[in-house]
């Protein structure tokens, strides 16, 4: 905080600062200037994790306290170890079978220093310019390393520095470690082989994955102002003052579908000598030196991360990032991490897929294991999805293409599985021919590797696949975009859809039907059995969203096929939602009460797709959102699991506007499954975790699912003050916004390619909106909406918004089942009036059955309740002046007996796996 005397103006860079004033902010790429006594001077204050000794050099230091970075193409964990420096080099398309592995630990770098008693000693991520840094004194030297990984230029760099001319002596080691020529027994015609060739101050190697015949080549040089030598594949530094290295690398894999369709795995790759081009990588690097390359790296990498900010009120704090977890998780509140956190998400995906490289796998980049978890592959039926799910609206789209390029490449292989499928399971669809049985995938995939529809996740991973390329269209505008990627898979999925459906009644459903990775009953601790059914939630939903999204794709460009007539025929009667005995949305059409079925703590949250990514359950649909947040109170309190379904659950939460139990998700996925480096812990660390709890707080901030822009519809009473800039929303809108006592007061929406623009804010129709200093003419809604038109390249700025209190809601709401006499805690407000809402059975909107009411009860004499299987009563708080109604508090009734009721509470007397969880993590922070 400033000193006396001293006043923090910040000066972002980026998209700007909204009407800026004097502050005690923290802000993410800011500069602080400081007046006192008519002097200016002027301090660059990072964003970034920080730490006070090295990491281990164990794999449990590698997972949770090295430092990644990335370039798309090569990862690397820097340990910052002063004896021997240790970076752990990631190539993600260096890949053996999944039988072997999948992704394996593809270098590793050595610097030999012997340093073994320091002072001084911090490590640093600065996450603002993606530079990585130690620093530390020695003998009386002060010893400096800088590390960076250029996407322009393919080059990770490291620049070594001592204060004393003379004294920076290290020995440096590049080697490629399992170098052996079988992968788990003898003569299994697996492994790796390996050749170096050292002189002077460069190092080559070059060899194979053997499984795939996958080439690789490794170009390695220094250069300094000591005396370099070389020996035995090791490069010696001495008497220097500085020293830079340089390291390239790449391989043979070309992204096709040949890749897929071939079964032989020794012929899925053409041949290529990729010395050259590695050797070039490093010619061109060498050529222009390190204060170029550093410069044109951050230029690069800047010019995606500084596009979104996102700043709350809070301290500086001087602590390392380990111990800022621990007190978090501790309860302390501790906005500069959840800060950190957010632009850490942005960061990983940025380091971890770029257009030309792989998509980011269930490790991102990273990986320092021989054989890596479940082989770092794309799992289809959440997490390769979740990745992205940050990409379009922080403002990264082109962090996109991977998953698009590979989409597109696996078309053909998946037509061949959807048209298994069909045959197998609904002959009487099945069309012969290539591709007329469209697209159908499993869950465990890999960069060389693709898989049919499996119990993990069957039909409707195929709609969530596509869900992102509807969206990739929907963020953008992009006809191209919406021609080459969206529509193809749009279609593809929905011919597939269509036939994997059968006829009951007057309802089209899956089956066979799983909702992944979900058992008969019980909790997951292996060996347990898959529950398979007809029509579960997860593909009854996903099939609903792609079919609505394809329709929607069709209509843009004219198209009006076979395809289409079916998919209209279908579209409304598919099911997606179905109300249950408690009020919630069921998992499986079967269950009355909740978790009747399955393990009711589930790491998946299967049955929300329609809430998020989906948007069928929304503010339209006040039932089936209310629905959403039983479902989400039942998988949520108290025994929350791996880190990614916490992110998972974060975004869902988002969408039911409930911003403090979003937040109380937040905080446990920050505080209790992030590791001190802040990779997100399954455990594992599996990274969807990570970009997940972005995106969620990109939701909280911001949503655009309903067909307008939503500011701050999520906010939790911690966040009362703060800003955002740089989110993107449905229309290619760029939406900065600030807010305080939670109502945003101003906002500013760019137009990238016009259209009109429709906004939701709290008495936002009260602004006044101009663009370049003219008035612009707007129409408002209700207090609440404000319309107007847009012109590409244009900003529109809506400020002096008044502020709009809130309501507290009512609480504690019990029903009599046999008089249907209500009660309820009244809101603690004078003046307030109270208005009954009911549903029954399944309808997705309620009827309001009494309003004006002054007292908390309420008896519901218009119901013959025994004509009903569920009915859910709801009850808000009115404003004496009739302008605000609270959220409202909703409890369902059923005609449950007291002997289903007790057999219910025994069915699920299981174990709780959440310990296990809390307690591996926990173990890293001793």
């Amino acid at each position: 905080m400033p000193q006396d005397g001293v006043m923090c103006f910040i000066k972002t860079e980026g998209t700007g600062c909204i009407n800026r004033k004097p502050s005690f902010y923290f802000y993410a790429l800011r500069y602080v200037l400081l007046f006192q006594k008519g002097t200016v001077t002027e301090e660059l204050k990072e964003l970034s994790t920080r730490y006070f000794s090295p990491a281990d050099d164990s794999i449990e230091g590698w997972e949770a306290y090295s430092i990644p970075m990335g370039n798309g193409f090569i990862g690397a964990n820097i340990f910052g170890r002063t004896d021997r420096e240790r970076i752990q080099i990631t190539q993600n398309s260096f890949v053996a079978s999944n039988a072997e592995g999948g992704l394996t630990d593809f270098a590793e770098l050595y610097f030999e220093f012997g340093h073994n008693t320091v002072e001084n000693y911090e490590r640093k991520l600065n996450i603002d310019n993606a530079l990585a840094s130690v620093h530390y004194s020695f003998g009386g030297v002060k010893y400096e390393r800088e590390y960076f990984i250029s996407y322009p230029d393919r080059v990770l760099a490291v620049k070594f520095t001592a204060s004393k001319d003379g004294t920076l002596n290290f020995t440096y080691a590049p080697t490629i470690p399992f170098v052996r020529d079988y992968a788990k027994t003898p003569g299994d015609g697996g492994g790796r082989t390996a050749n170096i060739e050292c002189s002077g101050g460069k190092a080559n190697i070059h060899g194979q994955m053997n499984c795939y015949k996958l080439q690789y080549a490794v170009s390695t040089s220094v250069e300094s102002d000591g005396t370099i030598s070389s020996f035995e594949g090791k490069i010696r530094v001495e008497n220097a003052s500085y020293a830079v290295v340089y390291f390239c690398t790449d391989t043979n894999y070309k992204l096709s579908s040949k890749i897929f369709l071939e079964q032989d795995n020794l012929k899925k790759l053409e041949y290529e000598d990729v010395r050259p081009k590695v050797n070039s990588y490093l010619e061109a690097a060498e050529a222009l030196g390190y204060d170029k390359l550093k410069e044109r790296h951050i230029s690069d990498y800047r010019s995606i991360f500084a596009r979104t900010e996102f700043e709350l009120e809070c301290d500086i704090p001087e602590d390392e990032t380990p111990e800022l977890i621990k007190r978090y998780s501790e309860g302390e509140r501790i906005p500069y991490l959840e800060m950190l956190y957010f632009q850490f998400g942005r960061y990983l995906l940025i380091s971890s897929s770029r257009p030309g490289g792989l998509p980011a796998n269930l490790q991102g980049i990273w990986n320092a294991h021989e054989r890596s978890p479940w082989g770092a592959g794309y799992w289809f039926n959440i997490n390769v999805q979740m990745n992205y799910w940050p990409a379009f609206t922080t403002n990264m789209t082109e962090m996109f293409k991977p998953y698009a390029d590979l989409f597109e490449a696996i078309m053909p292989q998946c037509q061949k599985y959807a048209s298994e499928f069909v045959k197998e399971n609904n002959p009487e669809q099945y069309v012969d021919g290539e591709g007329e049985c469209g697209f159908a995938i499993g869950t465990n995939n890999w960069p060389l590797e693709v898989s049919p529809p499996d119990r993990c996740g069957g039909p409707g991973n195929g709609g969530l696949a596509s869900k992102l390329l509807w969206e990739y269209y929907d963020f953008t505008r992009d006809k191209e975009i919406l021609e080459r990627y969206t529509y193809p898979a749009l279609k593809e999925v929905s011919k597939f859809s269509t036939k994997a459906v059968r006829k009951y009644g007057d309802e089209y459903l899956i089956s066979p039907s799983v909702s992944p990775e979900q058992v008969l009953n019980g909790a997951w601790v292996g060996g347990a059995c898959y529950y398979v059914t007809v029509g579960c939630a997860y593909d009854q939903e996903l099939i609903y969203e792609n079919g609505k999204d394809f329709l929607k794709a069709a209509e843009l460009l004219g198209m009006d096929g076979q395809a289409e007539k079916i998919q209209r025929e279908q579209i409304d009667h598919y099911s997606p939602i179905r109300i249950g005995w408690s009020g919630q949305i069921k998992e499986f059409p079967e269950e009355n009460l909740y978790g009747e079925i399955g393990e009711w703590w589930h790491k998946h949250i299967s049955h929300m797709m329609a809430v998020y990514p989906g948007n069928t359950v929304t503010s339209e649909t006040p039932v089936w959102q209310d629905a959403a947040a039983v479902s989400l109170k039942y998988r949520c309190d108290g025994h929350l699991q791996t880190g990614w379904s916490i992110a998972q659950r974060v975004n869902a939460w988002a969408r039911t506007g409930e911003g403090d139990d979003c937040y109380k998700c937040l905080r446990f996925l920050i505080g209790e499954r992030t590791y001190p480096n802040l990779f997100d812990a399954h455990p594992p660390f599996q990274i969807d975790g990570n970009f997940g709890g972005t995106s969620g707080i990109a939701e909280m901030l911001m949503q655009s699912h309903e067909g307008y822009i939503s500011v701050c519809p999520c906010l939790p009473g911690e966040w009362s003050e703060g800003r955002f800039s740089g989110l993107v929303a449905r229309g290619n809108f760029v939406v900065d916004a600030e807010w305080k006592s939670g109502t945003p007061f101003t906002i500013r929406i760019t137009s990238r390619v016009g259209g009109p623009v429709k906004i939701k804010s709290g008495n936002v129709s009260l602004a006044s909106v101009t663009s370049d200093g003219e008035a612009v003419s707007a129409v408002s809604d209700g207090l609440d909406f404000i319309s107007f038109d847009t012109e590409p390249g244009k900003t529109y700025l809506l400020e002096k918004i008044p502020g709009k209190a809130n309501l507290t809601r009512p609480a504690n709401l019990v029903i009599d089942r046999e008089s249907l006499h209500l009660t309820w805690t009244p809101s603690p407000e004078k003046g307030v009036t109270y208005k009954v809402y009911r549903a029954c059975d399944q309808t997705p909107v309620y009827d309001v059955i009494a309003e004006g009411l002054t007292s908390p009860e309420f008896t519901d004499n218009n119901l013959d309740f025994s004509k009903h299987e569920v009915v859910i009563y709801k009850v808000s708080a009115v404003s004496s002046d009739g302008m605000t109604e609270s959220m409202g508090t909703h409890e369902a009734i059923n005609h449950a007996s007291e002997l289903y009721l007790e057999r219910y509470k025994l069915l699920h007397a299981e174990k709780d796996v959440a310990p296990y969880y809390n307690m591996t993590i926990k173990n890293c922070f001793k």
